[in-house]
């Protein structure tokens, strides 16, 4: 005897009923956002699905159906996930879900031991105040009245030759805030 396997029948939700099967899922979800794991009020949730292309039809690999009932937040960061995955055209390496799976588990357990700072994470030199560097100038336009007057620094950083006037002037030098 021959097996056959029936066809699904996709149910359409009229969009004056969205709200209504929202409430549904959503008690029949218990509250609980299926991605954060956690009680979320009705209000902050959102009927998620799989989007499809304009003119391909609704169904075929969950394409334009419905999946839960999810925080909003968490929907948005979903839509970002996916359409960035197909964007940067990953999907020709790997499926979302191995993608996703395989991010987790580097995340948990990095191959690198963890003790060596990134370069682009050293630490910054400070930048000089702008109002700072003005009296530094005024004092030196004071001191040397025939040079040229100081130009501040494109780098915004204090220069040895500023550290050298400093010194001179007994000024210390202000930083700004991070």
């Amino acid at each position: 005897m021959k097996l056959q396997r029936r066809k699904k029948t996709l149910i359409q939700i009229p969009q004056n009923e969205k709200a209504d099967f929202r409430i549904k899922w959503h008690r029949k979800q218990n509250g609980i956002c299926p991605i954060l794991r956690k009680e979320v009020p009705y209000d902050k949730i959102a009927l998620d699905h799989k989007h499809k292309r304009k003119g391909d039809p609704a169904g075929p690999n969950g394409d334009g159906l419905c999946r839960g009932v999810v925080q909003l937040q968490a929907n948005a960061l979903e839509g970002k996930i996916i359409n960035n995955f197909k964007r940067l055209g990953l999907e020709k390496h790997i499926d979302i879900c191995s993608f996703l799976r395989n991010l987790a588990d580097y995340l948990e357990h990095p191959p690198i031991p963890q003790i060596y700072i990134h370069p682009n994470e050293e630490k910054k030199p400070p930048k000089i105040k702008k109002n700072w560097f003005n009296k530094l100038n005024k004092q030196y336009r004071v001191s040397y009245p025939n040079r040229k007057a100081l130009e501040y620094p494109k780098s915004e950083k204090m220069t040895k030759f500023l550290f050298t006037l400093c010194h001179e002037f007994g000024m210390q030098p202000q930083y700004r805030k991070r």
